[in-house]
């Protein structure tokens, strides 16, 4: 029996045992560093940086999860391979999240340059697209979001929007050009979930 073996065991054993749980530690990051390393450098959405934070994401994943996993892991060899996997899906999902955020800042930007307003239309309505979108016009003031919301998500014309709301059309034009440096400097704000 190999001593990754017998601290398997012995965490099944004893869950509590915090000396255990460092040895184990000890045993598969190494391994999960330089397979996280591996597949962030096949990634160019991601930073090499971000590899650390993502073993260490798995590992404590893992131990809130032991008790229920602990009855599926029958030696070292079963929890290697499940935190393997794991860290390999936990950095597909960032890269798709990756993707999915670049993809709907493009088309936030044509939308609002007037390219394929049809086209753009049709696409708004999937919901990675629209999750986007809502997370933007929650960080921007109500009259804004309101204004945006109507004219990206209702089709209105600011004339509509203005006659709707009673607001005279000498307003809403300067409020959209306050709505829209707005969503650019969200735009051009750093992505904090690379820098964090």
């Amino acid at each position: 029996m190999s001593h990754g073996d017998e601290v398997v065991g012995s965490l099944k054993r004893d869950p509590s045992d915090q000396q255990l749980w460092g040895e184990l530690y000890d045993l598969v990051t190494p391994r999960l560093r330089l397979f996280a390393y591996s597949l962030i450098r096949q990634c160019p959405d991601l930073d090499v940086s971000q590899g650390d934070d993502i073993v260490q994401d798995i590992l404590v994943g893992f131990v809130r999860n032991f008790s229920r996993l602990k009855h599926e892991l029958a030696s070292f060899a079963h929890v290697h391979n499940y935190l393997m996997k794991a860290l390999r899906n936990r950095v597909r999902s960032i890269t798709k999240h990756s993707l999915v955020r670049q993809t709907a800042e493009e088309m936030l930007s044509l939308r609002f340059s007037e390219a394929w307003p049809d086209r753009l239309q049709q696409s708004m309505t999937k919901a990675e697209n629209r999750l986007f979108l809502e997370q933007i016009l929650g960080r921007l003031a109500s009259p804004c979001a309101g204004l945006v919301r109507a004219y990206l998500f209702e089709n209105m014309t600011l004339a509509e929007y203005a006659r709707i709301h009673s607001i005279p059309l000498g307003t809403v034009y300067p409020r959209w050009k306050t709505c829209l440096d707005s969503i650019r400097k969200i735009l051009q704000e750093p992505d904090k979930e690379k820098s964090e």
